[in-house]
């Protein structure tokens, strides 16, 4: 039988206490993390939200910056002739 300094490698429950470990590790990981990274998409998307409403609102301004004559105006409607 040989020795163990002469043997190489790891033994199959080395490995598999190794894998364990890890999983268990990650699974803490995971569960100590989880509203943080809830946190970090939810802030993602609201700043996503956001810049979409500001390039939709320089959008709008510009073509307020253009207006040269205002058709007609009511409480939810804005008619003008604009140029770019």
């Amino acid at each position: 039988m040989l020795s163990r300094s002469m043997s190489k490698g790891f033994t199959t429950v080395e490995l598999m206490v190794t894998i364990i470990l890890v999983g268990i590790l990650s699974t803490m990981f995971i569960v100590a993390f989880k509203s943080s990274i809830f946190n970090l998409l939810n802030l993602q998307t609201d700043a996503t939200a956001s810049l979409t409403l500001n390039s939709q609102v320089n959008r709008i301004s510009t073509v307020l910056r253009g207006a040269t004559d205002i058709t007609s105006a009511d409480n939810n409607e804005l008619v003008l002739y604009s140029y770019f």
